[in-house]
């Protein structure tokens, strides 16, 4: 069996090799991130992040926390919070129980930003349970919400980090 082209493959499977290879190459419904975001899914990823920790009432988050959320390395946060604080998104700030550890915080530019694109990504599902009808919506929700949960078992099993990248 080759997995890698489908044969041997149950009917079932194939289909969705094919639905994950042709959604993976989407990172976002058209119009939900701003004209010129669509390579920055990360960045958007550390935003919720943000203002997740912003709605729970936190100052902010270590680049270390984001890291460990994301499932990335420390560089590649600090990278794409770089970005962010230059385009007044997020900023950088001291912690005050430990003056080396800087905590990074939305702001309110980041904020006015994820309300935006919350309405463009509820005007995209909107469309989609239009399109598929409401219970057809209903069992595509309940199907993806058991594949997230497959997907996470396996994750756990097979000790993987949330970015599919072994560790050394």
């Amino acid at each position: 069996m080759n997995a890698e082209d489908g044969s041997g493959l149950s009917e079932g499977a194939r289909a969705l090799m094919e639905a994950f290879r042709a959604f993976a190459h989407r990172r976002g419904f058209p119009g939900w991130l701003p004209a010129g975001d669509e390579r920055r899914h990360g960045e958007h990823r550390v935003m919720r992040s943000l203002a997740l920790a912003d709605e729970r009432g936190l100052p902010g988050l270590r680049i270390t926390e984001l890291a460990d959320e994301l499932g990335v390395r420390p560089p590649t946060i600090t990278t794409m919070v770089d970005s962010l604080e230059r385009r007044g998104l997020a900023a950088r700030g001291n912690d005050g129980s430990d003056r080396r550890a800087v905590i990074v915080s939305i702001t309110a530019e980041g904020r006015a930003l994820g309300a935006r694109m919350r309405e463009r990504l509820g005007a995209e599902m909107a469309a989609l349970a239009d399109r598929l009808g409401e219970a057809e919506a209903l069992r595509f929700a309940a199907t993806l919400g058991t594949v997230s949960r497959f997907m996470a078992e396996r994750r756990a099993e097979c000790s993987c980090p949330p970015d599919g990248k072994e560790r050394e």
